[in-house]
Formats: C-alpha cells, structure tokens, sequence
C-alpha cells in the first residue's frame, strides 16, 4: 500500500512558479499560508527537493501553536517529520549545503530524514548523518529509510532498519509487509511469508501482503491457498491487473480454464496492449475448446510483441536488418 500523497504548489494565474532568476517568488497570500501550515499539521511528514531545501533553507514546521497542541493531544510530535531529497551533497566550501546553523536542522522539534545517491562522497554522507540523525524512539522515521533503502537497492541495510522498526511499534500499519517485501526481494521467502502473515493479522484488507504471500504459496505449489488469496486481491481490488493475471495463471494450474477465461478476460480490457495477457487467455480459450479465439489471442501478443521491438529499436537507433532478396 502506498502512502497519500499530496503535492502543494504555489502557483500565479499564467502559471509561474517562481521567477527566471529562480530566487524564490512570494505568490501565496496570509489565508494561503495559513492553509498550508493546516495540511502540514495533518501530515505525517513534509518533503522537499534539493532546490528548495539548499535555495530556501524551510523550517518546514508547523507554526500555529494551537496545531502543534492539537497535534501533540492526539499522541503525535509538534511537527512532521522533514524529509529533503538531494542527488549530491556538496563540500561546504564548495557550494551551498545544510549546516550546523541551517533551518532545516535547527527549526523544531522535529525528526529528519535526507535521501540523497552514491554521487555524494562518504565523507558528506557521515557529516549529515551527524546533522540529521534519525531519533532512535522514530518507528516511523525508521520505515521511510527502510523503504527509500530497499528501493535501492540496499537490503541489508533496509531490513535492518525495518527489523528496528517493528523493535519500537510492532503494530504499525505497514511495517511488517515492508519487511515481508524486502526479505522477498532478497530471496528470503520464509521470513516473508511469516512477516507478510503479521501484516494480514493486523490489516487483513492489506492487497498487496495478500498478493505477495499468495505469489509464495503458488511457487510452493499450495494452488488452493494461492487461488484464495488471489481472489481476496481482486475482491478488494477489482482492477488489479497483477493480481487478476496471477489468479488466471493460478487458475489455469489448476485446471479450472472456464474460471480462468473470465478472470484473464477482464484483465485484458483493462490492459489491450498487453502481449502476455493475451497469451493467458489464448491458454485459458483453447483450454475450453474456443480454438478460434484462442488463435485471435495468439496472433494478438505477437502482433503486440513485434511492435514493441520495433519501438526498442527505434528508441535505441539499432539498424534494421537488411531484406533478404
């Protein structure tokens, strides 16, 4: 399950947001200020970018004292997490950075994140470490670095973040299928499949630690178990393509080809330009008996397949074979 997002741009009527010179526009007026400050009080976290985290400095905290107190009565701290995203870090003395005395860092309280690539140096990486360390107590603050971790690519890293994370609140939503996930990802399919199960017993209409353990039990062979988590998917998601064409296959191995057609049916109307799912429901046709259109299926995903090469190639600049004569 992915997090609500909501993106918030200041923005003049003919579309501007900011001027050429790119030193910060003032667009918004008091009442907008005053929205602003009510979503970030609602949010559990608030991100920027490198531009603005390194151009304008935010506090990015809430500054309405009445906010903070209502934030705080019901169990939250006085202000979201601040979470800045910069590909490269530079040295201080060559260019504009965070510091010891930067906004970002010292407006509070709040916990901070920063996401940052391997095109900032080590060094830098340690310093903001120190400047923008994770408060240990954070269960929340450990998920989002656990998950940026995995996605790249970093899994030892990750799962040792999201082990801490279940350490401080083992009944925060999404914290056990981020684990799952990861320990997925790395081929650790028993661990998986134990911490995807923790996440269903605490929310059992979570779509996608449902689809990841039925993909398990189905590589295990448990097709009736596959089958029965595949169908709870597309009960709760109806036009979840993933989980429609795993419960098609699943249903194919199985041998129940009529379900099967009506399964791949849908999920094919909902993706024309699929080639696989065409081949799916071909199999699932012939399986029935429905030869012609199991043919019009088959002649579809090559159809399909062979303008996607040409796309590729096209994209790539591959020269074209030369005819034969």
């Amino acid at each position: 399950m992915r997090p609500f997002v909501t993106i918030n741009v200041a923005m003049t009527a003919d579309g501007k947001i900011d001027t050429v010179e790119r030193l910060g526009a003032t667009i918004s007026s008091a009442l907008d200020w005053e929205r602003v400050d009510r979503l970030r009080a609602e949010s559990d976290a608030v991100m920027v970018g490198g531009h603005t985290l390194l151009g304008d400095d935010p506090r990015l905290t809430v500054k309405s004292s009445l906010l903070r107190a209502a934030r705080k009565a019901r169990g939250l701290d006085e202000n979201p997490i601040k979470v800045g995203i910069i590909s490269k870090i530079e040295d201080p003395r060559a260019g504009p950075t965070l510091h010891d005395e930067s906004r970002f860092v010292t407006s509070g309280p709040a916990r901070r994140v920063i996401f940052t690539t391997k095109q900032t140096d080590p060094t830098q990486v340690a310093r903001l470490r120190e400047l923008v360390a994770i408060v240990p107590s954070s269960a929340k603050a450990h998920l989002l670095l656990g998950e940026a971790l995995d996605n790249t690519s970093e899994s030892e890293l990750a799962i040792s973040e999201l082990r801490r994370t279940i350490e401080i609140d083992p009944r925060l939503p999404e914290a056990h299928y981020a684990l799952g996930y990861a320990l997925l990802r790395k081929g650790e399919t028993d661990e998986a499949a134990q911490r995807l199960t923790e996440e269903l017993e605490l929310n059992p209409r979570m779509t996608l630690a449902l689809y990841h353990l039925g993909k398990i039990n189905f590589n295990r062979g448990n097709l009736d178990a596959a089958i029965s988590m595949f169908s709870r998917v597309v009960e709760t998601e109806p036009d979840f393509r993933p989980g429609l064409e795993a419960l098609g296959q699943a249903l194919l191995k199985k041998r129940n080809p009529a379900r099967a057609v009506e399964v791949l049916e849908h999920a094919v109307n909902l993706d024309p330009s699929w080639p696989d799912g065409h081949v799916l429901l071909g199999r699932a046709y012939m399986a029935i008996g429905r030869r012609d259109d199991a043919k019009k299926e088959f002649d579809t995903a090559q159809k399909l397949s062979r303008e996607g090469r040409k796309r590729i190639e096209e994209k790539v600049g591959r020269p074209k074979s030369p005819e034969r004569p």
